[in-house]
């Protein structure tokens, strides 16, 4: 009697033979099956068999989530940029628009005959570039054309007679603007440059882990695929590479032509012009003044202005702004209270008084407006007796009066 005990992972049997079995007689009937005994040991594992035809592929299993995904590969090296093209002709610029009539001018004092200009020498001719370098290193530059002749500057014209300046006219309106000149047409674009070379591509990343293998089916048919294993990292990106050097830059493209210029608005009328004012006057003499109008005995220089010279009283011809500066030296005589100050028509010009100083000049300046033609000015001496006036270095007292609007 035999106890076959099989194992189903394995290609071979193992045989179990019972003792006690007396010499053979005549073979009895079958009796019947005992019950199985208990499962031996497994024994060593046979040598794999060959490989059986492989089975129908069964169908495709269900593709299996992504892994994740790598870290990036270094990037290669950047190859050397291309030489830049060369630029396109600039288009003609469009004319210009004719300018809007000008205001008329406010009043503008008569001006000295201007010189005539000198004509412009012409531009040189601008010189070739330099031949465009090899891609890569940087191309020499090219030899700077030689600069043309600057032309002979024309003759300055005489300065005329410096005119009277008058008084600022009043402001006209504004001219309207004129119309916007057409664009002109812009150039065609210049040749595309040569595409540099392509640099070395970068060495490839690390290949990533590979994934678990999935569970092998049953021998005979294929059975259906097992689930792919997560995709494995990606490499890390290569290095990048150094960058080329620049090529030399392309020749520059030619310049378009300027459009023609608008013509010039009218010019405004001129103004009437008004002669201004201006004197200059001072003293010399040794003088008492007690609580009067300083006296100036000379004169300088004077326009649209007259002076009594016995009580220094300047009357003014034009209605203006004018600026005053004057000034007394002190010899003696004059107290704490004693001052002087400029008058308008009889009346103290606020911010014109100094106190008096013995042995001092006494200086002091304004601005001053006069609304009424034939109005006066004089220096003041405002005391409460006798001051001596000396002169300092020729002269002690003086007053000049410039009309400035």
């Amino acid at each position: 009697m035999f106890n076959n005990n099989s194992c189903c992972c394995c290609p071979r049997r193992r045989i179990t033979t019972v003792v006690g079995i007396p010499s053979q007689g005549p073979i009895g009937p079958r009796g019947p099956t005992g019950p199985t005994g208990p499962t031996g040991p497994t024994g060593p594992t046979g040598a794999t068999g060959p490989t059986g035809a492989n089975g129908i592929t069964g169908p495709t299993g269900a593709t299996g989530p992504t892994g994740a995904t790598g870290p990036t590969g270094a990037n290669g090296i950047t190859g050397p940029t291309g030489a830049t093209g060369v630029s396109g002709v600039t288009g003609a610029t469009g004319p210009t628009g004719p300018t809007g009539a000008t205001g008329s001018t406010g009043a503008t004092g008569t001006s000295g005959v201007t010189g005539a200009t000198g004509p412009t020498g012409a531009t040189g001719p601008t010189g070739v570039n330099g031949v465009t370098g090899p891609t890569g290193a940087t191309g020499a530059t090219g030899l700077t054309g030689p600069t043309g002749d600057i032309g002979a500057t024309g003759p300055t014209g005489a300065t005329g007679v410096t005119g009277v300046t008058g008084a600022t006219g009043i402001t006209g309106p504004t001219g309207a603007t004129g119309i916007t000149g057409v664009t002109g047409a812009t150039g065609p674009t210049g040749p595309t440059g040569v595409t540099g070379v392509t640099g070395p591509t970068g060495p490839t990343g690390i290949t990533g882990a590979t994934g678990a293998t999935g569970a092998t089916g049953p021998t005979g048919a294929t059975g259906p695929t097992g689930i792919s294993g997560a995709t494995g990292p990606t490499g890390a990106t290569g290095a990048t590479g150094p960058t080329g050097s620049t090529g030399a830059t392309g020749p520059t493209g030619a310049t378009g032509a300027t459009g023609a210029t608008g013509p010039t608005g009218a010019t405004g009328a001129t103004g009437t012009a008004t002669a201004s004012s201006f004197g200059s006057f001072y003293s010399t003499e040794e003088q008492s003044v007690d609580n009067s109008s300083f006296p100036l005995t000379n004169t300088q220089e004077v326009s649209n202005m007259t002076i009594d010279t016995a009580t220094g009283i300047v009357t003014l011809e034009n209605i203006g702004i004018y600026k005053i500066d004057y000034g007394v030296y002190v010899a003696s005589g004059a107290t704490a209270n004693d001052r002087v100050a400029i008058f308008l028509n009889g009346t103290e010009v606020q911010g014109t008084s100094r106190g008096l100083e013995n042995n001092t000049m006494i200086t002091a300046s304004a601005i001053i407006e006069t609304t009424t033609a034939n109005s006066t000015i004089n220096i003041q001496i405002i005391s409460s007796n006798n001051v001596d006036f000396l002169d300092n270095d020729g002269i002690n007292g003086f007053l000049t009066i410039v009309q400035i609007a």
